[in-house]
């Protein structure tokens, strides 16, 4: 937990930002570690500043925040929702943090959990930010942090599609190349 939380303070620190979003709070060990001014937590099951789905605080938010971390449902979609959703309410200058975009193992990328340390198929959801050209960095620490920007830059379609062999060939040269 401490690296995220490393980075994520850092970032903070480093760019005084004042306000914080948190969606998939887990253990809670990282949001509590997180020092911000101002922090708001969404997590359908954990105790939250928001006890419901992140769909459902993004329809009912009315604020904005300098940095927010997308740790929610593991799965493409709701990863793209939820990314999405965040670059809406993303102040000028701030920074998207996603988590598990680096799976080990094949079984560990699969969309239904069927491992203990399961990251799910969120590494689809950064290429399709990545091919809406949107600014990516990677950070091989814990399963994988990409930092988004929306900030435009150029990528191409892969051919054949996002299969694992892709994920394994170009992900990270996409992102840190």
């Amino acid at each position: 937990m401490l690296e995220r939380t490393q980075l994520i303070n850092r970032l903070i620190r480093e760019n005084k930002y004042k306000s914080y979003l948190e969606i998939g709070l887990g253990s809670g060990i990282n949001f509590r570690e997180v020092n911000c001014k101002q922090k708001v937590g969404v997590d359908p099951f954990q105790p939250a500043t928001f006890q419901m789905t992140s769909d459902y605080f993004f329809a009912l938010n009315k604020e904005t925040f300098d940095i927010v971390f997308v740790d929610g449902l593991h799965v493409a979609y709701q990863a793209e929702i939820d990314i999405l959703n965040s670059l809406k309410v993303l102040r000028p200058g701030g920074v998207i943090v996603i988590h598990d975009c680096l799976p080990a193992k094949e079984e560990r990328q699969l969309p239904e959990r069927v491992t203990k340390n399961w990251q799910g198929d969120v590494w689809k959801a950064i290429v399709a930010m990545a091919l809406n050209q949107w600014k990516m960095k990677l950070f091989e620490i814990e399963t994988g942090i990409v930092l988004l920007w929306p900030e435009k830059k150029e990528y191409t379609i892969p051919e054949g599609g996002l299969t694992w062999d892709w994920f394994q060939k170009h992900f990270k040269n996409m992102l840190c190349g």
